[in-house]
């Protein structure tokens, strides 16, 4: 009766090995697609930067804009200190503003190209400005960074200077009318004159008739060319046949 527990044991032990063998290939193939993967990933090229992408970069270096003004102010030779500074664009109306420190000195950043009207003012002192071109590229007559230097006066002394300025102007326009209307009252004269002198000179000439006295005092008239009198101009008949006797 022995042997037989012996066959069943063996038969369980051959469909042990059995499944083993069928499920070992599994198993093992199971095993190298999990261990191939990481290598699959490690192995995939990295794409190189095209040459587009290369160029971009100097491409918005270029495209950098703005810059920086900056200057000393002065009263003759003293710096003035607490002095505003604005700069405004001429095209968008857009301002920046400084101050002078101690020493007379400012500078500003000015983040955008263009032409900027700079103008400094102080109270007790006139106003002054001064026109820059800032661009980052050096372009158009442009710089980068732009010098706007000012001296300021008292705004009494530049007042009195303008006041003068006028008086002179208007004493010169003035002195032109007078001159015009004394150049046309002379020609005037002279055309009166000169009217005058081509029908009777108005010359008072000693009469012709001798002796008489009464006739002493008659005028003559002058005509036709000159040094050529008629001595018997504004008479009669009967006072020509007298002085003819």
């Amino acid at each position: 009766m022995s042997p037989a527990p012996d066959m069943s044991a063996r038969k369980q032990i051959t469909l042990s090995r059995k499944v083993y063998l069928r499920a070992l290939p599994i198993a093992l193939g199971a095993s190298l697609a999990h261990s191939s993967a990481p290598a699959q990933d490690a192995a995939t090229p990295v794409p190189a930067p095209s040459p587009a992408q290369t160029a971009s970069a100097p491409a918005v270096t270029a495209q950098l804009t703005g810059g920086r003004i900056r200057g000393t102010i002065k009263a003759g030779t003293l710096p003035l200190p607490g002095v505003t500074v604005t700069a405004t664009n001429t095209l968008t109306g857009k301002k920046y503003q400084a101050a002078t420190d101690i020493t007379g000195v400012y500078a500003m950043l000015i983040p955008r190209n263009g032409r900027y009207v700079v103008r400094a003012e102080l109270t007790g002192f006139a106003p002054v400005t001064q026109e820059v071109l800032v661009n980052a590229a050096g372009e158009n007559g442009g710089k980068p960074e732009q010098v706007a230097e000012f001296s300021l006066e008292l705004a009494s002394r530049v007042a009195a200077q303008e006041a003068s300025n006028a008086t002179q102007a208007s004493a010169l326009t003035r002195g032109a009318g007078r001159g015009g209307l004394q150049s046309l009252s002379l020609l005037g004269e002279v055309a009166a004159g000169a009217s005058q002198g081509g029908g009777n000179a108005g010359a008072q000439l000693p009469s012709i008739a001798g002796g008489d006295a009464s006739a002493s005092s008659e005028s003559v008239a002058v005509s036709g060319q000159a040094g050529q009198t008629n001595g018997l101009a504004n008479l009669n008949e009967d006072e020509v046949r007298q002085r003819i006797q």
